[in-house]
């Protein structure tokens, strides 16, 4: 069985593809961070629909507790 050979880490900005490889440090050190900021922004997408998600259930809950209204 052959192995899919495994693209090298790169950073794509405008269309360009920037092989980490080539990456002088400070050019790394900044691809770092972006890497972490990308995780951290799809961490906080992740939680914030989770929390969207437990404010409706307990919308719902609220709701649920209310005594139903007769008009006359």
């Amino acid at each position: 069985m052959a192995k899919a050979k495994k693209e090298k880490p790169y950073l794509l900005l405008d269309d360009v593809k920037y092989l980490v490889e080539n990456m002088s440090e400070e050019q790394r050190i900044i691809y770092d961070h972006l890497l972490d900021l990308e995780r951290k922004i799809h961490n906080i997408e992740f939680n914030l629909v989770q929390l969207r998600y437990g404010k409706k259930a307990f919308i719902g809950e609220y709701q649920a507790t209310l005594k139903p209204t007769t008009e006359v």
